[in-house]
């Protein structure tokens, strides 16, 4: 990570997968770097954050754990109706 920028580079990686028995060996590569790949974005873009941001502007909550579940938002607005009404 810069400390100046605060931008982040992946330059190594490391996966393990359980894969059985492998039929099609470039199909399998593929499917590999794509779960990396996947990963990767998921951490480093803003997807997760948009989403997360785009609820509390809707409904003034904020998640801060994912996954973003149904139940988690329902906790977290009866947790702000007990804080008002007290």
């Amino acid at each position: 990570m810069n400390k100046k920028t605060s931008e982040v580079k992946v330059l190594h990686i490391s996966a393990a997968h359980d894969l059985g028995k492998v039929i099609n060996l470039l199909l399998t590569e593929g499917q590999v770097y794509g779960a990396i790949a996947m990963g990767i974005g998921y951490t480093l873009t803003l997807t997760a954050a948009a989403i997360a941001n785009a609820i509390y502007n809707a409904v003034g909550v904020r998640i801060k754990e994912l996954p973003i579940t149904p139940e988690k938002v329902l906790a977290a607005l009866e947790e702000k109706k007990k804080k008002v009404k007290s």
